[in-house]
């Protein structure tokens, strides 16, 4: 509701928002548990999730602090918590509490899943997996190849136990959270995916694609849902490791974001995964940050890299030469459009804009997207994968049309540090598909092909040796 009215209040200077509560401690849930206001930490003695939960005096500071706030219509057309408030306008519950369903739920998790700390970080609420027989490897640095069809999972030490799963008293609160983020032209949404864990583990940032592509991986401009990014974001839940992904802006939930196409540029991009970045990487829950793009988002993803401390970049069928080269690649079966497209390129490359467009070349080369163009055509990904002091690892199917192995390979030479994997029969969605014209359109509408899965295998190996090399360092 709050959506759909900041966007028809906003022509009127007007601004609307959704506020929740978290856990609210109502009269009649006082009477339900038999407390009052001033003992009611004694109903955490029954049931200890209580812990988490706030007066309604809570939300209504919250309230106050929106409507004394002048700059409320940043969170036009926003669901916001009262805990997302109290970080922000620094107001607190009753008790002086700040986040009750942050500062209170670290203490419930201490209380209900008391483990020593070298217990926590070996072990863990997962399962044996071909990632914990390759631990040993892995911590060296050494990741051998994957086996297709192989389990994936968070890292086990060989001689532990798995721990029983939590209760549903803890679990019940690691349900995906939608969130949002502020920017100068709007808000962006995205979801938060929790991985079934009370102890803190790794995070990653998930960056979707070149066009109108939203946070599950879906294109406005493609007919029907494939959602590559909403199933990596599930395989990744269920071995541990949460993520992040959102609807670029322009797009899906993050339309008012839009702003004008021509004061869009590619730095606008790389602003966007660094605020989402920023936004959970100081979270206690999470233990490391590892930023994944994939395919334009790769080269997004290289550059928000190099201005936050991740623990490691992965480039999924991401590009290996600046953009212009691949332009005229694709124009090459053109040779009608090479030649002209050819000169407006290098005006472009310039930094120059030029009104002189064939009808023809008007969807590629408008006037109002040139501006990103000369943004876009200034980076080169093997110059900016060279940049990258973390780990990096490079993820490239064989079957892939859009982006081929030669460009994962100069990506790796842009960076000799950089582990490669070619996944074969792995096609530019992720998914194990053969390199078949019918099978390839069908991949693009048919979420129910699944992602290869010696892709899950790779990136969540990855992802949990660069969380323990940066717990080693941090000890």
């Amino acid at each position: 509701m709050g959506f759909s009215l900041g966007h028809e209040l906003k022509p009127h200077g007007a601004t609307a928002v959704s506020l929740t509560p978290g856990w609210l401690r109502s009269e009649a849930m006082l009477e339900a548990f038999g407390v009052t206001e001033s003992n009611w930490r004694d109903a955490t003695r029954r049931v200890p999730g209580f812990a988490i939960s706030e007066s309604p005096a809570f939300v209504g500071r919250a309230v106050a602090a929106l409507a004394q706030d002048p700059d409320v219509s940043r969170w036009n057309g926003q669901s916001l918590s009262s805990g997302q408030m109290a970080k922000i306008y620094g107001f607190t519950d009753l008790d002086g509490v700040s986040a009750p369903i942050d500062s209170r739920t670290r203490a419930f998790v201490s209380a209900r899943f008391t483990r020593s700390s070298a217990s926590t970080r070996s072990k863990g609420w997962i399962n044996r997996s071909s990632v914990a027989r390759r631990q040993a490897s892995t911590v060296k640095g050494k990741i051998p190849a994957s086996r297709e069809g192989s389990a994936t999972g968070l890292p086990m030490s060989s001689t532990s136990k798995a721990a029983p799963k939590p209760s549903m008293q803890f679990a019940r609160y690691l349900v995906p959270a939608f969130l949002g983020l502020a920017t100068r032209t709007g808000s962006l949404r995205g979801t938060l995916s929790l991985a079934d864990s009370p102890a803190p583990g790794p995070v990653v940032l998930l960056i979707a694609g070149s066009g109108p592509t939203d946070r599950d991986g879906n294109n406005s401009l493609l007919p029907g849902r494939n959602d590559h990014l909403k199933l990596l974001a599930e395989a990744l839940s269920s071995g541990g490791i949460s993520s992040l992904r959102y609807d670029k802006r322009g797009v899906a939930q993050s339309v008012l974001a839009a702003g004008r196409e021509d004061d869009l540029r590619l730095e606008t991009y790389v602003d966007d995964a660094v605020g989402w970045a920023k936004l959970i990487k100081n979270e206690s829950r999470f233990s490391s940050l590892t930023v994944i793009g994939h395919s334009e988002g790769s080269l997004i993803g290289m550059i928000a890299t190099q201005r936050i401390a991740a623990a490691g970049f992965v480039s999924l069928a991401g590009p290996g030469r600046a953009a212009p080269a691949i332009i005229r690649e694709q124009l090459r079966g053109a040779p009608n459009l090479a030649g002209r497209a050819d000169r407006i390129l290098v005006e472009l490359e310039a930094g120059r804009t030029t009104d002189s467009i064939p009808p023809e070349l008007q969807s590629l080369f408008r006037p109002s997207v040139q501006p990103y163009l000369i943004s876009w055509f200034h980076y080169d990904p093997a110059k900016e994968i060279a940049k990258i002091t973390i780990p990096i690892l490079i993820v490239q199917g064989s079957t892939d049309r859009q982006v081929s192995v030669e460009d994962a390979r100069h990506l790796r030479q842009g960076n000799q540090r950089a582990q490669l994997r070619i996944v074969p029969g792995m096609n530019h969605l992720l998914k194990a598909v053969p390199d078949d014209d019918g099978r390839q359109r069908a991949s693009f509408s048919d979420p129910a092909i699944p992602l290869h899965p010696m892709l899950i295998d790779e990136v969540s190996s990855f992802v949990i040796a660069a969380d323990q090399r940066r717990d080693v360092r941090r000890h």
